[in-house]
Protein backbone atom coordinates (compact mmCIF):
# COMPACT_ATOMS: atom_id res chain seq x y z
CA UNK A 1 0.00 0.00 0.00
CA UNK A 2 1.53 3.27 -1.32
CA UNK A 3 1.00 6.66 0.63
CA UNK A 4 -1.30 7.51 -1.72
CA UNK A 5 -4.29 4.72 -0.60
CA UNK A 6 -3.99 5.47 3.38
CA UNK A 7 -8.20 5.42 3.28
CA UNK A 8 -9.51 4.65 6.94
CA UNK A 9 -13.03 4.46 8.01
CA UNK A 10 -14.00 6.44 11.30
CA UNK A 11 -16.49 5.11 13.88
CA UNK A 12 -17.57 7.47 16.48
CA UNK A 13 -20.10 6.44 18.82
CA UNK A 14 -21.78 9.43 20.80
CA UNK A 15 -24.70 9.64 23.58
CA UNK A 16 -25.81 12.93 24.20
CA UNK A 17 -22.76 15.27 22.77
CA UNK A 18 -24.99 18.06 21.20
CA UNK A 19 -22.32 20.14 22.97
CA UNK A 20 -19.39 19.48 21.26
CA UNK A 21 -20.68 16.78 18.33
CA UNK A 22 -20.59 20.41 16.14
CA UNK A 23 -17.18 20.49 16.91
CA UNK A 24 -16.00 17.36 16.43
CA UNK A 25 -18.13 17.18 12.77
CA UNK A 26 -16.12 20.40 11.84
CA UNK A 27 -13.14 18.80 12.80
CA UNK A 28 -12.99 16.01 10.77
CA UNK A 29 -14.55 17.72 7.67
CA UNK A 30 -11.51 20.12 7.96
CA UNK A 31 -8.92 17.06 7.90
CA UNK A 32 -6.74 16.80 4.81
CA UNK A 33 -7.33 13.09 5.00
CA UNK A 34 -11.03 12.48 5.13
CA UNK A 35 -11.99 9.40 6.27
CA UNK A 36 -13.59 6.83 3.08
CA UNK A 37 -16.73 6.48 5.43
CA UNK A 38 -17.94 7.67 8.76
CA UNK A 39 -20.27 5.93 10.81
CA UNK A 40 -21.94 7.32 13.56
CA UNK A 41 -23.42 5.79 15.97
CA UNK A 42 -26.04 7.47 18.40
CA UNK A 43 -26.90 5.45 21.59
CA UNK A 44 -29.76 6.80 22.15
CA UNK A 45 -29.23 10.66 23.20
CA UNK A 46 -32.05 12.99 24.80
CA UNK A 47 -30.37 15.73 24.22
CA UNK A 48 -30.62 17.16 20.54
CA UNK A 49 -27.65 15.06 19.23
CA UNK A 50 -29.25 13.55 16.65
CA UNK A 51 -30.91 16.64 15.29
CA UNK A 52 -27.74 17.98 15.03
CA UNK A 53 -26.29 14.85 13.05
CA UNK A 54 -29.54 14.80 10.70
CA UNK A 55 -28.67 18.73 9.39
Amino acid sequence: MGDTDRRYVLISPCRNEAEFIERTLDSVITQSERPAQWIIVDDGSTDGTADILAR
